[in-house]
């Protein structure tokens, strides 16, 4: 098999361990479970070639520690639910602690793997993040038609995970609400926090640290100097990026890469 073009992506929201799942809001195990299932049913089909796991170690407080990252716990969930996985890649992204990381990581360890950005571009999450999703590839300036949601499972309590998804959306436009500020989620007060709750104790609070340590992972997996080379000028091209219309002034290489 050639390597693939389209990249269905499947973001974490609990850690499964050990038959359990961990650190999710209560009630939604059958929702994370449907969700997999789904993954897996778009994977045998025609129009998705790999798939990406994402999610890293997000639950530092919970005893006794897990081993598990969210995505290497939902190939521990295949592995043990569904042995008969359709016959493509099945990836795993071990650092993102947000719905902006899952994303953006998912599309660099792309790259790293198969030196080529995806033709088009899937998620699988619950149905009141598909705006936050839609901000973040126009953000990213995703090319028109390139990506595609997919709203599955029902939340524990869905007024409140409304409430919450709209909160979240005021976060990512200006003040007077008439302009997207935000889409990549640089805002240090609500995001930036939010990513530093779930980070791994060991990186003691630090994002440059927690930086660092993802690079030398995109530097062991990346095919060759230069596709690392390529990652980590973007990685930066983010990491001094502030809230603001400075978005807009981006480039992105996979705005270059044609559809075929």
């Amino acid at each position: 098999m050639s390597s693939p073009g389209n990249l269905l992506i499947l973001p974490g929201h609990g850690i499964f361990q050990d038959g359990g799942w961990h650190g999710h809001y209560r009630g939604e195990e059958a929702a994370l479970e449907t969700q997999l299932g789904l993954a897996l049913q778009l994977l045998s089909g025609p129009d998705w070639e790999a798939l990406m796991l994402s999610g890293g170690y997000t639950r530092p407080n919970l005893l006794p520690p897990l081993r598990n990252s969210e995505a290497g716990g939902m190939m521990e969930f295949i592995r043990q639910n569904h042995p008969d996985t359709p016959p493509k890649p099945i990836l795993l992204e071990n650092f993102a602690r947000d719905s902006f990381e899952n994303l953006f990581f998912s599309l660099l360890n792309f790259y790293a793997a198969y030196r080529r950005w995806p033709q088009r571009i899937g998620v699988i999450s619950w149905p009141f993040k598909a705006l936050r999703y839609y901000a973040i590839c126009v953000g990213l300036k995703i090319p028109p038609g390139r990506f595609v949601f997919f709203g599955q499972g029902d939340a524990a309590d869905p007024a409140a995970a409304l409430a919450g998804s709209l909160r979240t959306g005021r976060h990512l436009m200006s003040g007077s609400l008439n302009e997207l500020y935000d889409p990549l989620h640089r805002d240090q007060t609500n995001f930036a926090r939010k990513r530093r709750k779930r980070m791994p104790l060991s990186y003691a609070g630090s994002e440059q640290n927690y930086l660092a340590a993802l690079r030398e992972c995109f530097r062991e997996k990346a095919a060759s100097p230069e596709v690392f080379g390529l990652i980590d000028q973007i990685l930066t091209q983010v990491s001094k990026l502030s809230p603001g219309p400075q978005w807009r002034e981006l480039t992105w290489p996979w705005q270059e890469s044609k559809e075929e």
